[in-house]
């Protein structure tokens, strides 16, 4: 999958404690390193660090689009199945306000389905920090929860973005990047 991240900690630390000050979400401790990732300036940081395994383009253009990419993954696309799970959680939640958020999480698959149509990855043939940023994600709407996997927030992301039989690039593209060698 991407690279481990080691983020910089102040002494005697707990990882869970990072995160936190990071503003990273996090569940489990192999879901730790992906999310990382997805944070902002994190893959940046990696980019400069292991420029052998580019997760950017080095052309200007291309370079900005990947970076509009991420910054619109962390800070549009994440909004309904975060405010879905904080609803569900409510005493009464709202069933239109899950409806609504629903639908724009199950019709953002149509994007994503149309982004890999005739190249491997997201943004392109190569694996880029566009897929490391939205699998983490993206991989529950076709692979299975992990046993005892009860969190919510991946529940939420499991029953609202269902792929059906349109999107079988998706599909395949998360069994793809599912598949890659993991640190």
């Amino acid at each position: 999958m991407c690279p481990e991240v080691r983020l910089p900690t102040p002494r005697k630390t707990a990882p869970a404690t990072v995160l936190r000050l990071y503003r990273i979400p996090h569940s489990t401790n192999a879901e730790r390193v992906a999310l990382a990732l997805a944070h902002k300036g994190i893959l940046e940081h990696l980019e400069e660090r292991y420029p052998q395994r580019p997760l950017y383009p080095e052309d200007t253009a291309p370079r900005a689009e990947m970076q509009v990419f991420v910054d619109w993954f962390n800070r549009v696309w994440k909004v309904p199945p975060n405010a879905i799970a904080a609803e569900l959680v409510k005493a009464k939640p709202n069933q239109r306000r899950l409806a609504g958020w629903g639908a724009e999480l199950a019709g953002r698959l149509d994007l994503f389905e149309r982004l890999l149509e005739d190249r491997g990855h997201l943004l392109g043939e190569d694996f880029s920090a566009a897929d490391c940023v939205a699998f983490p994600f993206l991989k529950y709407a076709a692979l299975p929860l992990p046993d005892g996997d009860d969190e919510l927030f991946h529940q939420v992301l499991r029953d609202h973005q269902p792929l059906g039989d349109t999107h079988p690039r998706l599909e395949n593209w998360i069994r793809r990047v599912d598949a890659r060698p993991r640190a």
